[in-house]
């Protein structure tokens, strides 16, 4: 089965469960547009070519628990955000428990917290070249430690795998 054909199952079961949802009324938000941004989020899926295994009921869990957990930020009228969605049906590489994982140690690290002290530490008083983001240098330094990774390996693995730039929110 094609790339194209696995993500378009993927979203016609997605699109039945909304339906499903809308019709049991679960959810209090504009259900057309959601399907209208998933069906964007599949547009892209297709155009990037990603690999899906869907074959195993497993990752169909995944995706409805995922998928609930966008209808509740829409409920509560918090911003989608493309890695919400994308990232954890991308099951390139079987990076998906390391996602969980990583989005796990996201939440519990809050790196933004420790901002004011780590401006401090790397202020530069606007000589020369802007700082980059002191959480996002966090965030790798702690990739770093977690996996065992020199400088460059780090700086190719966050190009690379979906994980990664989720869990630096990496654009």
């Amino acid at each position: 089965m094609s790339i194209k054909r696995k993500i378009n199952k993927i979203r016609k079961l997605v699109l039945r469960k909304l339906e499903k949802w809308e019709r049991q009324k679960k959810y209090d938000i504009d259900f057309d547009s959601l399907k209208i941004n998933i069906n964007l989020y599949f547009d892209i899926l297709i155009k990037e070519g990603l690999k899906f295994n869907i074959n195993t009921s497993r990752y169909k869990i995944l995706i409805i628990r995922e998928l609930e957990r966008v209808c509740l930020k829409t409920e509560r009228n918090k911003k989608i955000e493309n890695f919400d969605i994308l990232f954890i049906w991308n099951s390139k590489n079987d990076e998906n428990e390391e996602l969980l994982e990583l989005k796990r140690h996201k939440i519990i690290l809050n790196a933004e917290i420790y901002r004011p002290i780590l401006e401090l530490m790397y202020y530069n008083k606007e000589i020369g070249q802007p700082n980059t983001d002191v959480v996002l240098n966090f965030g790798i330094f702690y990739l770093q430690a977690k996996y065992n990774l020199s400088d460059e390996q780090v700086l190719k693995d966050i190009k690379d795998r979906a994980s990664f730039q989720y869990f630096l929110a990496y654009p």
